[in-house]
């Protein structure tokens, strides 16, 4: 808690916080202006304090990688950007239709 601040409140410090898409951040977690690489998973309740490679795994305070997301080649990868499904405008509406195209794309 900072000096001032009511249980709850939060404060801007400065910097540049850049996060891909398709990132998890567990509940708790401190992230401090760093790049948060696209496919991250952050543990809960982890402080970090350093980029995050793509696709990594991070937990702990400082967040140490533990290992990777994915096992997926690059040609899968390729395929998952092409799907863009972060920038659909409404996917709640068409899930089927979209899930199905999205499937379609990652298998061909």
């Amino acid at each position: 808690m900072v000096d001032g601040m009511k249980k709850g409140e939060s404060v801007v410090l400065g910097g540049k916080l850049v996060v891909g898409n398709d990132v998890y951040i567990g509940a708790r977690s401190t992230i401090m202006p760093v790049t948060i690489g696209e496919g991250c998973v952050i543990g809960a309740g982890s402080f970090v304090n350093k980029d995050c490679e793509p696709w990594g795994i991070y937990v702990g305070s400082p967040a140490k990688k533990i290992g990777e997301k994915t096992s997926l080649n690059d040609e899968q990868v390729r395929r998952h950007h092409h799907c863009l499904w972060w920038q659909q405008t409404n996917p709640e509406k068409n899930i089927k239709n979209f899930l199905g195209e999205a499937h379609h794309r990652l298998r061909h």
